[in-house]
C-alpha cells in the first residue's frame, strides 16, 4: 500500500502546478495513514502550498492540534 501510495504521489499530474489558490498543508510526522513524503510531495507540487509539520504527531493528533489554526484562518 505504502509503495502504491508514494508511487502515486509522484505523479502530481499536470493540473497541481497551475493552482492559483493558497494551500495549506499540516503533516504529523509520527503518520502512520499518510505518510509524511507525500505531504513533502504534495508541497513540492503546488506553487502556492505552505507545510506545516507536527514532530510526533500522527493523523488524528495533527488534526486536533492543528484545529486552532485552521479555525483562526476561517475569521
Amino acid at each position: 500500500y505504502r509503495r502504491e501510495v508514494l508511487s502515486y504521489a509522484a505523479r502530481p499530474g499536470d493540473s497541481l502546478p497551475r493552482l492559483e489558490r493558497p494551500v495549506r498543508l499540516w503533516q504529523g510526522l509520527a503518520d502512520t495513514w499518510t505518510a509524511p513524503a507525500l505531504a513533502d510531495q504534495l508541497a513540492a507540487a503546488l506553487p502556492t502550498a505552505t507545510l506545516r509539520t507536527f514532530e510526533g504527531l500522527s493523523h488524528y493528533s495533527t488534526l486536533r492540534a492543528a484545529l486552532p489554526e485552521i479555525f483562526a484562518g476561517l475569521e
